[in-house]
């Protein structure tokens, strides 16, 4: 049996970001960044019909509920999250819209920290809460969700926030409509997740930063990985690829040859997989399911009906970064002639299954073009700035 790559990492130890270059950068990072700027409240039209009329109004309806969601832009992993949010964001019956703060990797744990008070440094972490009540967060178990024992035992008010940082129970917390049907279909849909998350997940992106972790593409990789960030993470990102940083990813994520190899193998055997499961023979001809649960229910017709579901979501969205979906390109932008020849190759050979036809398919008919829910993060340190010149106002003056 083939070794599975590393799928959640070892967190972010706080005493890293207080040593060394690590304790500059974070410096530099939060003093020329921000990460509390929100969007602003989304208005929705809904015709109202007045009693007794035939005619309507317009109502504006206000979203009430602001969920922070913190991301690595690229990661397949925060666009499962993202995609469950952008449901809610939508959906104009639901409260919740979601402002994302993207980070390059390593860089997101200085606010994930922060966020949830030292308990994880992963994302996608999100931090939920009612308007103007952005403070105290209650850190939540991820399997569980359960505050922690070392949290305080008195009655938490809505008003306070939560915070979430598993992508499954992220789903399941804020999309249980995605698990339909008895007992036994929703078990299998979190199985399917599970299988997903390991099988998918994992395998993609240990062999995408094997190929992508080397010199001759620190530039692409650079500009992929600082998508939508604030202007310092990318330009000192960037700066210590070459330094170390490509090198302790290798490490902490356990990338190399025979894991790449691996992961190759095992992201090919998930695809036959899913493809199997969509395969349908009718009339004597292979065709494609609509959806990976529909054997669930049956209309009287024989035509196969249970839907969208979270596992079709997991499946697209953690093999959207092999697959690459246009519909995706404001969280991968880059070009095929950036991207190196053998993840080429290997994106064509899967697109061509039909789990790689699954993933193109909920992109266009069910995903669609996916827009940024994010803000200008970049901000000015007055203070420091203040500070500076008046020093130099204070050595120009000495020399008077």
């Amino acid at each position: 049996m083939l070794e599975l790559p590393i799928q959640n990492m070892k967190p972010t130890p706080i005493h890293m970001w207080k040593t060394g270059i690590f304790q500059v950068c974070k410096v530099i990072i939060t003093s020329f960044s921000t990460t509390d700027r929100r969007r602003k409240h989304p208005l929705h039209l809904l015709p109202l019909l007045e009693e007794g009329a035939g005619g309507g109004g317009e109502q504006h309806v206000v979203k009430s509920q602001h969920v922070r969601l913190v991301t690595i832009g690229p990661s397949h992993y925060c666009e499962k999250a993202r995609w469950a949010l952008d449901i809610l964001d939508k959906d104009v019956t639901s409260p919740i819209y979601y402002t994302e703060n993207c980070h390059p990797p390593v860089f997101q744990s200085i606010e994930t920290l922060d966020m949830s008070q030292g308990a994880a440094s992963m994302v996608p972490m999100v931090c939920c809460f009612r308007d103007h009540q952005e403070d105290d967060a209650v850190v939540l178990d991820p399997s569980t969700r359960k505050r922690r024992s070392n949290e305080k035992k008195e009655k938490v008010p809505d008003v306070v926030a939560v915070v979430m940082y598993d992508s499954q129970n992220l789903i399941q917390y804020f999309c249980p409509f995605l698990y339909p049907g008895d007992s036994s279909c929703r078990e299998e849909i979190i199985q399917l997740e599970e299988y997903f998350g390991s099988h998918v997940g994992a395998t993609a992106r240990c062999y995408l930063y094997h190929v992508m972790l080397t010199p001759n593409y620190y530039p692409t990789l650079s500009k992929l990985a600082t998508v939508h960030s604030s202007t310092i993470e990318k330009m000192i990102w960037g700066k210590l690829l070459n330094k170390g940083l490509a090198r302790g990813m290798r490490k902490a994520m356990g990338i190399n040859d025979a894991s790449a190899q691996n992961s190759v193998r095992v992201l090919r055997e998930a695809f036959d997989v899913v493809s199997e499961r969509l395969k349908v023979i009718k009339d004597g001809r292979v065709v494609k399911k609509k959806f990976l649960m529909d054997h669930h229910e049956t209309k009287s017709n024989g035509d196969m009906v249970v839907g969208f579901t979270a596992a079709d979501l997991t499946f697209a969205a953690l093999a959207s970064i092999i697959i690459m979906p246009p519909e995706l390109h404001s969280f991968l932008p880059v070009e095929e002639e950036d991207l190196p020849s053998e993840l080429l190759a290997l994106r064509d050979e899967l697109r061509s299954t039909l789990a790689g036809q699954h993933v193109l398919e909920m992109y266009r008919n069910v995903r669609g073009v996916v827009v940024p829910k994010v803000v200008n993060r970049d901000c000015l340190p007055w203070g420091l700035m203040t500070m500076g010149a008046c020093a130099s106002a204070g050595m120009m003056y000495a020399k008077l």
